[in-house]
């Protein structure tokens, strides 16, 4: 089974899906003000010059994908990184990763994780393994910190 990349834009049908699951997600997660915290930051910021959005398709169908927003000139700001919910715990997640580091450092730009409460730690860590996802460095003090924050979520 080979998934097909594509760089894409937030609007783009193919990751109609996607974003839907996404939004769900981060609405039951985090209450009804997740909508407007997803749409804090304009589609255009996720792509070209500003940033950039990749999909992963198995059969025409969006299976994972990601993005990043230029955050200053050399940080990229990682956003919406998902894994549909029938598809998860099968590396898609760090995959994706992957792919948004390198198009981050072919553009010269350090990729991070915004992590601004204790929930988006418990999702990092659903997603990642820190330090086996290439170039985001998580340091030891931050992978404490992290696991401190899931505690009793």
């Amino acid at each position: 089974m080979t998934d097909e990349v594509r760089w894409t834009r937030p609007d783009a049908p193919e990751v109609a899906g996607m974003m839907a699951e996404l939004l769900h997600e981060y609405v039951s997660r985090y209450g009804p003000a997740a909508r407007e915290r997803m749409e804090r930051f304009p589609d255009e910021s996720l792509t070209p010059p500003h940033g950039r959005l990749v999909v992963l398709l198995r059969d025409g169908i969006a299976v994972a994908g990601g993005a990043f927003r230029r955050h200053d000139a050399e940080t990229a700001e990682l956003k919406r990184i998902w894994t549909h919910s029938s598809q998860r715990r099968r590396g898609l997640a760090r995959r994706v990763l992957l792919l948004l580091e390198a198009e981050a450092s072919w553009l010269d730009l350090r990729p991070f994780f915004p992590l601004t409460d204790p929930r988006s730690a418990a999702l990092l860590l659903d997603r990642i393994r820190p330090g086996d996802n290439g170039h985001t460095a998580i340091d030891v003090s931050v992978q404490t910190a992290l696991l401190g924050a899931c505690d009793g979520i």
